[in-house]
């Protein structure tokens, strides 16, 4: 068993493994549960939102005060009218407000070929000179 692991490259692939198979728990947790993950730091709002298959990252400017994080889970069966809702209200509002959309496959199936390809692949043997 030790010899499986000798040398790095299948070490990096079991944590490339790890990695593919948090991401795919959150990918199926998408399509039941709305997850929120908000930053205001020096009045700017960062919203991470997984929903949907999709992970979401809005940033715009907040009238509050103070540095603050929070974290929301919800099971709502209109969680995509209400996050548009947010958003177009923070839109309106905002002329800085900054979106980004990452289907989840897009990272899940680059990080799992390399996983397969950092524990499968065999090196050479050097020829004896």
């Amino acid at each position: 068993m030790y010899a499986f692991f000798h040398g790095w490259r299948r070490k990096a692939g079991c944590v490339t493994l790890a990695m593919a198979m948090l991401l795919f728990c959150l990918w199926v947790r998408s399509h039941i549960i709305c997850d929120r993950l908000g930053l205001l730091a020096h009045h700017r709002q960062h919203d991470l939102v997984s929903f949907n298959s999709r992970v979401y990252y809005w940033s715009f400017n907040h009238p509050g005060d103070g540095d603050f994080w929070v974290f929301q889970s919800s099971m709502s069966e209109h969680r995509e009218e209400v996050l548009e809702a947010n958003r177009v209200f923070w839109e309106d509002c905002d002329v800085t407000f900054k979106q980004f959309v990452l289907p989840y496959q897009t990272v899940l199936l680059p990080i799992s070929l390399l996983s397969a390809y950092l524990i499968l692949w065999n090196p050479r043997k050097r020829a004896a000179p």
